[in-house]
């Protein structure tokens, strides 16, 4: 039962975040502080991992353990890298891979970079996704 709170809540937090990014970015006109947006989505992001693998026996001091996790954790971070952006790009009514001048590290590479990057997450996410379902 924890897996699907977890792995339904997951996107439900990618949701607000881009939702607090927007109202803080064209509302309040103010450049969000990526140090504690980074530190709440790696809180969030451990606690929908913790939720997803509480049944499988997932311990984070064993590395062994790490590996079945895998999945839970490719999906946890590809799902937010492919959806934030353009979410946060869809709500501000920009290109949907829109990199503005000083958004992020990922965001200096080359646009060709930036869409390679976007392709291997979206084929990770598929497969995290049908490994976790079957």
């Amino acid at each position: 039962m924890s897996f699907y709170i977890g792995f339904f809540l997951w996107p439900v937090i990618i949701a607000a975040t881009i939702f607090l990014n927007w109202y803080r970015i064209t509302i309040r006109k103010v450049k969000p502080t990526y140090f504690a947006s980074n530190w709440s989505r790696g809180i969030f992001g451990a606690l929908c991992l913790i939720l997803m693998t509480a049944d499988s026996g997932f311990d984070p001091a064993n590395l062994v353990t790490w590996i079945p996790a895998l999945p839970n954790i490719v999906y946890i971070v590809s799902s937010f890298y492919l959806f934030f952006d353009a979410g946060l790009n869809g709500l501000r009514k920009l290109r949907w891979d829109y990199k503005g001048e000083s958004s992020g590290w990922m965001d200096s590479l080359s646009i060709a970079a930036y869409h390679v990057l976007k392709v291997i997450c979206l084929a990770a996410l598929i497969t995290s996704i049908i490994i976790l379902w079957r």
